[in-house]
This record gives structure tokens, sequence and C-alpha cells, in this order.
């Protein structure tokens, strides 16, 4: 039985996307080595570093590497059951004129080992990415530690 602590934590960075071929994938760690321990996500934000370039792309969350390296940059598969969100965003090239167009978290995922991030960058390729993932601390037993591990692994 999942059981809430109610603690809401937050994941947040930078890092530098792919602009061609496959995603890079970016590692968030997060295991702990208690089996117990797993989070839930709420929601999950990107956006380009540099407000002031002329660019869009997107962002995939997943549970495995995997799940980002095995797509061509610029696809996102919500079929394979190793993504569980992702986020897009424009920018028009007038400073701070972003937008986000798209922040979406399947309401059905648990997160036990550690989450990959891949993004993809329309701009030259020299604009990070920003990110920023917010999440709920839970407990899982031992069961579910074992069914969510395999959930996550797998592919549709």
């Amino acid at each position: 039985m999942v059981s809430k602590s109610g603690k809401l934590v937050t994941f947040r960075g930078t890092f530098t996307p792919s602009t061609s071929g496959n995603y890079s994938a970016e590692r968030i760690m997060l295991e702990d080595g208690d089996n117990t321990t797993a989070y839930r996500l709420y929601e999950v934000y990107c956006w380009s570093v540099d407000s002031g370039s002329t660019a869009d792309g997107c962002m995939i969350v997943s549970t495995m590497e995997a799940g980002i390296t095995d797509y061509t940059v610029g696809r996102q598969n919500a079929a394979d059951n190793r993504q569980i969100a992702w986020s897009a965003w424009s920018n028009t090239g007038s400073s701070g004129d972003r937008n986000i167009t798209q922040a979406l978290v399947d309401p059905d995922n648990i997160i036990n080992e550690d989450l990959w991030l891949g993004a993809f960058n329309s701009s030259s390729g020299s604009d990070d990415v920003n990110y920023l993932i917010i999440a709920e601390k839970i407990r899982i037993n031992l069961n579910e530690n074992l069914f969510t591990s395999v959930r996550n692994r797998s592919q549709a």
C-alpha cells in the first residue's frame, strides 16, 4: 500500500540538450538504498536558458535511460511505459518572451529508482535547458517496489 509522506520535493537544474540524432540522457539520481522510498511526479517544466534566442524544444522524463536514447530528437512516445512526463517550450526571440506550450505528466506513475531526462533544442545547440520537476516523496512496500521496477522497465 502506498503511503503518502505529504512532502513535496523539487528537482531542478540545467543540462545540454540534443540538437540532432538520438537524445542523450541526463540522470537525476533518486535511489537512496531504501526499497520503501519512492516518488510520484506531479509537474514537469522545461525552458531554454537563453530567453533571448529564437528556439523551441521538448523534454522527456523517463524511468529508464533507454526510454530516452531509443528515440530521435524531437520525438516523444506516450505508448512507451518508460516515458512518464513530457514538456515543450518556445521562445520568440524577445527577451523574456517564452511559452511553456506543453507540460504533461502521466498521473499513474511511481519512481523507485532514478529519473532520466532528454531534451531537444532547435537553436544552434549552445542553449542549455532548464528543468523543474515537482514530486511527492512516498513510501511503498517491497511488493510494490518489485511491481514498480518491472513496470518501469517495460515497453509498450
